[in-house]
């Protein structure tokens, strides 16, 4: 994904570029198979992956569109997607609808544990968990802009932000964690070996990329 709608697909171990049609700068893809992909960006532009080409879908928004995230449904699948002014749109498996964040703060990433489940976070240290049926803020104790989140599972969740910020949720509330660095985090991304311990990769804006 980037500027003038670029996109690449990494396929039998190599990266070609796949025209988008479009030209919007594109800040966030997902998907659960191969042919089935969607990916946002600015002007609010959503454009899906059938496996052989990208199409548009109407978001329901003018504003950029900056996380998403696709959660598996036994019946149909379903994607959050979040972006400027406290924008969320949520992919129903038929369109795309707007719906209330209660907050007017650029959100910037967002993740689903399931299709009842989903945390976003953004400018100010805003977190919203979703439950299914609405969104409500989350203490997270701090106003610093929360840029990336990602979980194993409901309990096992991280955030991550400027000057080091890093938080986890155990399933019952956000603290915060210690580590050694102080540089900005910008990305965050977990995984659950299946022996009781969850490795975490953090990428920074010093090109550094750390590992737990």
């Amino acid at each position: 994904m980037g500027t003038g709608g670029y996109t690449a697909r990494f396929h039998d171990g190599t990266w070609s570029e796949v025209n988008s049609g479009f030209t919007d700068t594109l800040y966030h893809v997902d998907g659960l198979t191969p042919d089935n992909v969607w990916a946002l960006g600015a002007n609010g532009r959503v454009i899906h992956f059938d496996g052989k080409r990208w199409t548009d879908h109407a978001s329901d928004t003018l504003n950029i569109l900056r996380g998403l995230s696709v959660a598996a449904d036994p019946f149909r699948q379903q994607a959050f997607g979040v972006g400027d002014n406290g924008t969320i749109i949520h992919w129903n498996g038929k369109r795309w609808k707007l719906q209330s964040s209660s907050t007017h703060n650029h959100l910037y990433a967002v993740w689903c544990a399931s299709t009842t489940d989903c945390w976003a976070t953004g400018q100010g240290g805003v977190i919203l968990h979703y439950n299914g049926t609405s969104w409500a803020t989350q203490p997270s104790g701090t106003n610093l802009t929360l840029y990336s989140i990602f979980g194993t599972d409901v309990s096992d969740i991280y955030v991550v932000g400027p000057s080091g910020t890093l938080l986890g949720h155990d399933g019952r509330r956000w603290q915060f964690l210690r580590h050694r660095t102080d540089a900005d985090l910008q990305a965050v991304w977990a995984w659950d070996s299946g022996a009781g311990a969850t490795y975490l990769w953090i990428g920074t804006d010093q090109g550094l990329i750390l590992q737990r």
